[in-house]
């Protein structure tokens, strides 16, 4: 769920006490903006089984000063250190870099799939669980941006060193924040350059993914 409110004293304690109230358990706040006495978080948080998200949102929105920007139902919010553990697997297993980190760049990014694609083609080299189908994507000018899907799907995409890049998406969600975007491109430079040492015959076996059989 991402809120924005004001950026003083207690109102982050605010909103946590409405949702404890009502048996809302927070798992994560991640501060992606601090300005002009504003701030949006991103809160992960488990609801109460009978509870649907769009009461959350109600719940919030009684709150002078907070606007809900979007909710959206993502896998389970990983620890804080997550990052730099992907990054030691990278470098512990360089043959399989580009795999590691698509696979956990959903839950990084509280997203729902990932995918590497060639560059400059654009062609799935491989992806992550429940990734949908998708041809090849129109590349452009290869640089960290946030784009909008024709059926609203939100992505970012970052360049994954000069021979592939990383598409992150996720649906029905707020658009991915520069703060988000940052952190995918530095996770996709530093494991470009762990693959910039293995021999090309390592770097092979990325074999063409079928997203329609993931499920």
């Amino acid at each position: 769920m991402r809120i924005r409110l004001p950026d003083r004293p207690g109102a982050l304690g605010r909103a946590a006490a409405a949702l404890g109230t009502v048996g809302i358990d927070i798992h994560q706040v991640q501060a992606l903006e601090r300005a002009a006495n504003r701030a949006i978080v991103d809160l992960v948080v488990a609801l109460p089984a009978a509870m649907l998200p769009g009461a959350v949102a109600r719940i919030l929105a009684e709150i002078p000063g907070v606007r809900v920007e979007g909710s959206w139902q993502t896998s389970d919010s990983l620890d804080l250190d997550t990052d730099i553990e992907v990054l030691a697997e990278t470098v512990a297993n360089p043959g399989r870099a580009l795999h590691v980190l698509v696979d956990a760049a959903p839950k990084l990014l509280h997203a729902h799939w990932a995918a590497a694609l060639a560059v400059p083609g654009g062609d799935v080299v491989h992806a992550s669980w429940r990734t949908p189908k998708i041809g090849s994507v129109e590349l452009g000018t290869l640089r960290p941006r946030a784009l909008t899907a024709p059926d609203g799907s939100r992505l970012a995409l970052a360049p994954l060193g000069s021979r592939y890049a990383i598409l992150v998406g996720r649906r029905n969600a707020p658009p991915f924040h520069p703060t988000e975007l940052r952190k995918l491109s530095v996770l996709a430079d530093a494991t470009a350059r762990v693959l910039t040492g293995v021999p090309e015959q390592r770097r092979g076996g990325l074999s063409l993914v079928r997203p329609s059989t993931q499920g």
